[in-house]
């Protein structure tokens, strides 16, 4: 049963995600005034997170992971997210350069100082930036590295306070 929770809950991070990257604006003047709904998503990710890594530490936790392994996996999804964070700075960039032609097409000038600030902090223009493909494994290693970094640690509060 908690398989197919974690099952659920995986795939409902991959609606979440989804349906956020559809709400970037993309035509000009690329901000409809509604406030960033994606927000709300952010906040519900967090129990959902919470849920996750207790549940795949838990399922984890019956696994004889040899140490090599564990040391080779967990050095695996810390690459992968700090690729994934090199791939997305990148991925902003082209975006931001993709945004002042649209915007250059639609008005007939650059305007980097409007375009830089509707491409910073939690602007509605960046959910597809923040809700994607690779942000989603992004989340999905994040996941997996914090429920294997939990057991280890759990053991080693445990050795501490029955001294």
């Amino acid at each position: 049963m908690r398989k197919l929770i974690l099952l659920l809950l995986y795939v409902l991070t991959a609606g979440i995600f989804l349906l956020c990257h559809l709400t970037a604006s993309s035509t000009v003047p690329f901000s409809a005034g509604n406030g960033n709904v994606a927000l709300y998503f952010i906040i519900i990710l967090i129990p959902i997170l919470i849920g996750i890594v207790y549940l795949l530490s838990d399922f984890l936790r019956h696994l004889v992971i040899n140490k090599k392994h564990l040391n080779i996996i967990i050095l695996l999804l810390i690459t992968q997210i700090c690729l994934g964070i090199f791939y997305q700075y990148n991925q902003l960039d082209n975006y931001r350069d993709t945004l002042a032609n649209a915007y250059f097409d639609y008005f007939g000038y650059h305007d980097m100082e409007y375009i830089h600030m509707i491409t910073v902090g939690f602007s509605s223009q960046l959910n597809n930036q923040y809700f994607n493909l690779n942000t989603w494994f992004m989340f999905l290693s994040f996941t997996i590295l914090s429920s294997l970094v939990v057991n280890p640690i759990k053991k080693i509060i445990n050795h501490l306070t029955t001294r």
